[in-house]
């Protein structure tokens, strides 16, 4: 189906191009007619490239103009091929003096002069087409499925917390009593707390007064 679509769009561009190439021929002589011509002959080249667009490069997208291949591509053929389609002019205007003129001074003279003596049709048909290839599509629209949200699920109730361990009970704090033994012989109990021991020591008798 693409492959017909694009053969009869195909079809449809050479029979324009053909007839503006053919209605370039009936333009008269003087400068109108000149530019009358080439700018039919433009128009053959654009009509026969855009016509491949629109039969085989959109995919049924719409056409825009690609701002890179327009600056890149086809502003400095524009500048070139219109310089010397300036120079080729059959009045001696003040466009066409200056042209060849600066022309001598670039030295390019001889090449601006062998293009337009034999070549502004070919030029300006081609400058047609090259403005054609600067047309780009944007390729079929997909639409896409559209993305449901599951609604979010009311909050329940908090989760369970784990049983916390018990605590490690604190150690007795009543620890074995130590044992000591004084100087004269005596034990004396005393409680040692947590691992610590203690002596305690016994109370000493006081000097005997002089009634003892």
């Amino acid at each position: 189906m693409v492959g017909a679509i694009r053969g009869v769009s195909t079809l449809l561009g050479v029979v324009a191009a053909a007839f503006l190439i053919w209605l370039s021929t009936h333009m008269g002589s003087g400068v109108d007619g000149y530019w009358a011509r080439l700018g039919l002959l433009a128009a053959a080249g654009f009509a026969l490239v855009l016509a491949q667009v629109f039969g085989g490069w959109t995919k049924w997208g719409w056409p825009l103009l690609s701002g890179n291949v327009f600056l890149l591509g086809f502003l400095p053929a524009f500048f070139v091929a219109g310089w010397v389609l300036l120079a080729g002019q059959p009045d001696d205007n003040w466009f066409a003096r200056h042209v060849v003129d600066w022309s001598g001074d670039l030295h390019v003279s001889r090449l601006v002069r062998h293009l337009r003596d034999g070549y502004p049709d070919v030029l300006a048909f081609g400058l047609g087409a090259l403005l054609g290839f600067t047309v780009d599509t944007t390729g079929p629209r997909k639409q896409r499925p559209a993305v449901v949200v599951p609604p979010a699920a009311p909050p329940g109730p908090p989760p369970p917390q784990p049983a916390r361990p018990e605590a490690d009970e604190p150690p007795p704090t009543d620890a074995p009593a130590a044992l000591a033994h004084d100087t004269e012989g005596e034990t004396v109990v005393a409680p040692a707390p947590d691992d610590e021991t203690r002596v305690v020591e016994p109370p000493r008798p006081g000097p005997a007064g002089p009634g003892a």
